[in-house]
């Protein structure tokens, strides 16, 4: 099955949406941004939320399983955003 591209433009806006949310809310808990965070600090960060993602989809929790994927997203996202800064 062939997925087409206005699906994919919509699920992926759909879920950038949900990640900047996230990032809205989140935003107060820290003042420098993840810019200054450490690559070990994110990582471990990001690999909590996967552990979480699996417990969330053995018990079957649909909502908390799509929110830790928006959490994991994020992550992921600033992992690669340091590194991008870091290449340049």
């Amino acid at each position: 099955m062939v997925i087409d591209r206005e699906y994919r433009r919509k699920v992926l806006s759909d879920f950038t949406s949900d990640m900047m949310d996230k990032l809205d809310r989140n935003a107060h808990k820290d003042e420098m941004g993840w810019p200054s965070a450490s690559r070990k600090f994110l990582l471990g960060e990001l690999l909590s939320e996967v552990e979480k993602l699996v417990r969330a989809l053995e018990a079957g929790d649909r909502e908390a399983a799509i929110d830790d994927c928006v959490d994991i997203a994020n992550y992921a996202m600033m992992i690669a955003d340091n590194q991008r800064k870091e290449s340049s």
